[in-house]
Order: structure tokens, then sequence, then C-alpha cells
């Protein structure tokens, strides 16, 4: 039964994480309609306890997200530009909330409590298939189109003429999502929970950081800032560790493990590599940075010169301050006069910062920064042992603003209604690692 529960709750997890509008409800979502019935929770339990409780950390998201609202709405309005994208940002952040509600519901449901471990293995395990479903999709024909039948929409959230792309999962979007898990996986793989053996628990965790790192950066290239930060905290948390010898001990398994994982994993990569036509444009498309590193001495992808074009920023005070109201094209205003071949963005830029800045400005920039900030605080203050993954993943959402406008708050979202935990002293946090 047990068993049940946990594909259930993976296959919630990636309908919430990686969502989706199907043939049968092409109108809506998958996270839409896990809000709805997150509402019903909600409305039922309430049903049930006679009142209605919404926590202090609902409240506080909520108000800042108001905020955001407020100000998109605001510089919509003076600007007369009908383009309302975040002016309903409180609405967004309640139906991402409300979906999360439902999986860390159901997590509970089978587990009686809901940690971000457990949180975390479930997130690692979806990616992980994610990255799998993408290369059978491309490589499958049949499999591809059966995907294709029911997954109706485009973009992000689904099918990608000339990129691999999974269920709901693509471009940017799916490789800043990686990157948030990337992190969650680097600290569990650290401190695994020693409730079953350390080794293959922790195998786990590193073999799934390479395929999400490898599959997931043919995806998206996106996903190797994430990869590159874990590399980096680990590399960190090793030599704290050796300063503080006493300590050292606690992560020797752990390149124990990392040292076998390569010497399996990069094998069959250059095998692929070599031998397989499709698997090489693909490594060298994900990877094409490096192998440009590695071969010309410089840091050269196809998209830089574009991205590069892409960081155009206001000539007026008006627009610096509150922006013109334009987050999409603006073709659609019949009032609009401006130039019409923007690539389909206002001022033909793609970059998260330039836009939000011609939406709402710098103050509206600066509100919608100061949201995010408040989401990792409202995490550090509900589960303080994990402070420092909280804090990672909001510096990859604002590394992420240099790229596109994606956000990392689904993420959040589900971290926010985990059960808060009481800080651990780092004995007992070491002694009993909770799931």
């Amino acid at each position: 039964m047990k068993v049940l529960g946990v594909i259930s709750i993976t296959i919630l997890t990636s309908l919430f994480y990686f969502p989706f509008a199907t043939s049968l409800l092409p109108t809506a979502n998958t996270k839409m309609i896990l809000a709805a019935v997150g509402l019903v929770f909600f409305l039922f339990q309430a049903a049930q306890r006679r009142n209605a409780v919404v926590g202090g950390t609902f409240v506080s998201i909520s108000i800042w997200a108001l905020l955001v609202s407020a100000a998109g709405l605001f510089s919509a309005l003076v600007n007369d530009s009908g383009d309302y994208t975040y002016a309903g940002y409180i609405v967004s952040a309640w139906v991402w909330m409300g979906g999360a509600y439902v999986v860390i519901k159901c997590i509970k449901g089978v587990y009686g409590k809901a940690t971000l471990r457990l949180l975390t293995n479930f997130l690692v395990t979806v990616c992980v298939v994610q990255c799998i479903l993408s290369q059978i999709i491309d490589t499958n024909a049949s499999f591809a189109e059966w995907v294709d039948s029911f997954m109706v929409s485009s973009g992000f959230m689904g099918k990608v003429d000339g990129r691999l792309y999974g269920i709901g999962c693509a471009l940017d979007v799916a490789g800043l999502k990686f990157c948030a898990v990337l992190v969650l996986l680097a600290y569990f793989a650290m401190n695994p929970s020693r409730k079953i053996n350390v080794y293959l628990e922790t195998s786990f965790y590193v073999l799934a950081f390479f395929i999400i790192s490898v599959l997931g950066s043919m995806i998206s290239r996106t996903t190797s800032i994430g990869m590159l930060v874990v590399i980096a905290y680990w590399i960190c948390v090793s030599i704290y560790n050796n300063i503080r010898s006493s300590d050292s001990h606690n992560i020797s398994y752990f390149w124990q493990i990392m040292a076998v994982v390569l010497v399996l994993v990069i094998p069959i990569f250059i095998y692929l590599y070599q031998v397989d036509v499709d698997f090489y444009e693909k490594l060298r498309f994900g990877f094409e940075g490096f192998f440009s590193l590695a071969e010309k001495g410089e840091w050269d992808v196809s998209s830089n010169n574009r991205l590069m074009g892409m960081w155009v920023w206001p000539d007026n005070t008006k627009t610096w301050l509150i922006g013109d109201g334009y987050f999409n094209s603006p073709d659609a205003n019949p009032y609009y006069i401006g130039p019409s071949e923007l690539g389909g963005y206002y001022m033909g830029t793609d970059i998260g910062y330039c836009r939000f800045v011609f939406y709402f400005g710098l103050i509206g920039l600066a509100i919608f920064s100061a949201y995010f900030v408040n989401c990792a605080k409202q995490c550090a203050d509900n589960i303080p042992q994990f402070r420092i993954l909280f804090w990672l993943i909001l510096v990859i959402n604002f590394i992420g603003w240099t790229k596109v406008s994606s956000d990392l708050f689904p993420i959040f979202a589900l971290m926010l209604m985990l059960d808060k935990e009481p800080v651990k002293t780092m004995r007992a946090n070491l002694a009993e690692q909770s799931i």
C-alpha cells in the first residue's frame, strides 16, 4: 500500500513541479488543477476543525505578493499598456501554494510527516525521471507521439521543436528547477539519514547528480549553473570539515562514493560520445561552453551574442522608476506605436532583469526581489538547520534572471508548506538525521 502512495506522490510532485496542459482540460494546467484540489482540502479541514486557520507564513508571502501585484497594476494603469502580467501575481502565488499544499499533504498522509529530506527525495526522483523521459521522447517516435497526444501545451510547459523536453519539462524554466533540486541533493548527499546503508543512500544522490547534470543540461544549459554551485559547495564543505579535523571522517565516505561513481559513469559517457552521433550532438550542446573552453581556450556559446545583445536598458527616468508597463509583446495593444518586430518580447529582450525594469521599473524589481528574499527567510525561520540551502536557492534564482524571467517560487512554495523543525545542535544533527 505504501508503494502505491509513493508512486502517487511522485506523480503529483511532477504534475506540480513540471505542470502542463492536458488534452482533456486544455484551458487549465496540472498546477491549477492541484491548486483547486488544495482549496477543497483546506475547506474540508477547516470544516472539521470548525475554523479556517491561516498561518503567518502564508500571510507574509501573500502580503509581499500583493505588493508585487500592486507594482504591476500601477505600471500598467499609468502607462495604459493593458499588460497585466504581474498585476495578478498574488493569484499566481496562491495557485502555486495551493498545489504545494496538496503535495505536502499527501506526503504527510503516507509518512505521517513532511520533512525537507522526504521532499528532496521526491523532487530528485521526479527530475531524474524527467531527464530519462526526455531521452526516450527524443529517440522513440511512438513514445513521443503518445506523450504529445495528452500534453497539448508548448514552450516551457510542453513540446519544443528542435529541443529536448520531458512531460511539462523544457527550456530554461526546467533548467532553473533542476538547479534548485541539485542544491537540495548536494546537502543530503553529504548528510545521509543513516536509516539505511550510508553508501547506498549517498550513491543514490551522487548518481542522481550526474544524471540531472548531464541529461538536464541537454534539456537546458542553465542546469550547469546548479552543477557548478553544487561542486563549489561540496569542495567548500570538505575544506571546512578538513580544517575541523574531528569532523573530517563524516564525509570521507562521500568522496569514496564519488570516486566509484566517476569510475563507472565517465567511461559510459565517453563510449556514447564516441559511438552515438545523437548523444555526441546533445552532449556538445549541453556543455557547449565547456567544450569551447577546452578546445579553443575561450568560453563561446552559440547563444552568447544573442544574449549579450539583449541587455537593453531604459533611456528615461520614468521607465527606470516605474517601467513602461510592458512585459510581453505590446503588439496586442491597438494604441502601441513602437516597433513591432521585437521577437515576442518588449524591447527585444528576454533577460529577466531587463524585462522586469521595463515592466514595473526599479521600484517593482526591488519589491519582487524582496518578495523572494522573504520566501527564503520564511523557509530559514521554519527550518533553521537548512538555512544555507534556502539562501543558495535564492542566489540561483537571482542568477537565473540574467538569462530569463522565470523564478523559483514553485520550490519555495513546497518548502514553505513543510513542517517546522526545531534547531538541532551539531552533535544531535549528526547523530539523528531525520528522514
